[in-house]
């Protein structure tokens, strides 16, 4: 046969496995058999793709050629192949014409048993035909070598032959749904098709283990935004962890959203991506709080709370810009990735893109409104009308800031150890250039050092696997 190219995705892996064993040992070719008649049932359950079975006797038609016989007919190996051929083909048999439609009909040759292929006419000696029969013998029967499945249960002596029955999905599936709906249609073949005296066990499930991965996933994606909320808790108060706590399930509610529309799953991978950014997407919001929060407590002439948020949020606004789409232009290569693992790669650069875009926007739109009404009662300011101003407040009618020539006013909080010792770092460094230097040294040290230690991770650890893998499959 001509070799059969087509393309392979990661649906076309099983996503689940059943294996057919007897109890007590069975005629040879009965258990593949069975696991065809299974195997038919279960290709009917919606959303399934390739079922395929494993191992057993599978039921063949074998012609052995008798040489002696051969030789007194005068009748040539090849002569039978042709004749096999023959008998397998589909032959044109003219047209039927009714009512000005013209039918093609074909005459379809398609041996169905033994007893049929005994009778083709392999050649003609002396006017009189040699049936196959004649110069071969022709077994219906099970193969004589199958593949072979066994089957074994911890703590049980002994092997039991088996049949394995494999279950492929369609793209976009739920593979724990689907994997639920194929068990309880084999639960229903029990006792009607599935005998007794045969057990059926799921050797492989991954959407079972999907839906647990999910779970687990799903618990820590939890854990990791509980754990960004009480770490602002505890350093920055309630007020700013309420307002990170809002920008956080907003910016995963429009990320999902997005990568549902894309044609993304929910899967362990997408999950992964959600969690890797968590870190990430809380930053724009904690850094927009932050600020707003010390504005609160700079000292100086009285300013509106409208102005305050506003004047926070710009002071801020161009670096934190400017550290989102580096973070983007970091981890979107990755989208680009080709072959088998591109579909596993892509959800977590776009994912994570998504979810770095939406927290800059909910930073700029949602935290600075949640934080005026946290953060009011904090500030001690009057209430506002409409245009964010007090109705009696003096800078009511009074000009806009400048913000070409901001007004900087030293922080009201007092130094702390590590506040002076940041200052002093900070002093010699813009002071030394002698400081400056020995300080890009060490960085540079510090780079060749990791670029040292992944270097050796790859040759002890990665490079001889890879060598045993390619040792394995002969390459």
């Amino acid at each position: 046969m001509q070799p059969i190219v087509r393309a392979l995705t990661i649906d076309d892996v099983p996503f689940l496995t059943l294996t057919l064993h007897a109890k007590d040992e069975l005629p040879a070719g009965e258990l593949r058999k069975l696991a065809d008649e299974v195997g038919r049932e279960i290709a009917d359950v919606p959303r399934t793709a390739n079922v395929k079975v494993l191992g057993g006797a599978r039921r063949t038609v074998r012609i052995e050629p008798d040489p002696d016989r051969l030789r007194a007919l005068g009748v040539s190996v090849g002569e039978i192949t042709q004749a096999v051929q023959s008998a397998q083909a589909q032959l044109p048999a003219g047209a039927l014409v009714d009512e000005g439609r013209r039918v093609e009909v074909e005459a379809a040759g398609f041996v169905r048993n033994a007893s049929e292929l005994q009778g083709v006419v392999v050649a003609v000696r002396d006017g009189r035909p040699l049936y196959l029969e004649d110069v071969a013998r022709v077994v219906d029967g099970p193969e004589p070598d199958p593949a072979v499945v066994l089957y074994a249960e911890k703590g049980q002596p002994g092997f039991r032959q088996a049949v394995s029955i494999t279950v492929a999905k369609r793209p976009g599936t739920n593979a724990t749904q689907l994997a639920d709906r194929v068990l309880e249609k084999v639960d229903d073949l029990r006792g009607r098709l599935i005998p007794g005296a045969v057990d059926v066990t799921v050797t492989r499930n991954y959407g079972e283990t999907a839906g647990e991965k999910s779970s687990e996933l799903i618990d820590h994606l939890l854990i990791a935004t509980l754990s960004v909320i009480v770490l602002i808790l505890l350093a920055m108060g309630w007020r700013s962890a309420v307002v990170v706590g809002v920008a956080v399930p907003v910016t995963l509610a429009l990320t999902l959203l997005l990568t549902y529309l894309n044609g993304y799953t929910l899967n362990r991978v997408t999950l992964f991506a959600l969690i890797f950014s968590i870190g990430i997407l809380v930053d724009d919001a904690i850094v927009v709080v932050e600020n707003i929060h010390r504005h609160l407590h700079l000292p100086g002439p009285k300013r509106p709370f409208a102005r305050i948020v506003l004047d926070a949020v710009d002071e801020v606004g161009n670096p934190t810009i400017l550290a989102t789409f580096a973070v983007i232009a970091a981890i979107l290569p990755m989208a680009m990735v080709s072959g088998l693992m591109g579909p596993y790669m892509r959800p977590i650069p776009v994912g994570a893109s998504l979810a770095m875009i939406f927290s800059l926007v909910i930073a700029f739109v949602v935290s600075p409104w949640a934080a005026m009404l946290a953060f009011r009662k904090e500030a001690h300011l009057p209430e506002m009308d409409a245009t964010g101003l007090h109705p009696a407040d003096p800078d009511r009618d009074a000009p806009e800031p400048d913000h070409d020539h901001p007004t900087t006013h030293p922080e009201s909080a007092p130094e702390t150890r590590f506040t002076r010792l940041d200052r002093r770092i900070t002093r010699a460094l813009l002071a030394s250039s002698k400081v400056r230097l020995a300080f890009g040294a060490g960085v540079v040290v510090l780079l060749l050092a990791a670029v040292v230690t992944g270097v050796a991770f790859l040759i002890r650890l990665v490079v001889p696997r890879m060598e045993a893998a390619l040792k394995q499959y002969g390459a």
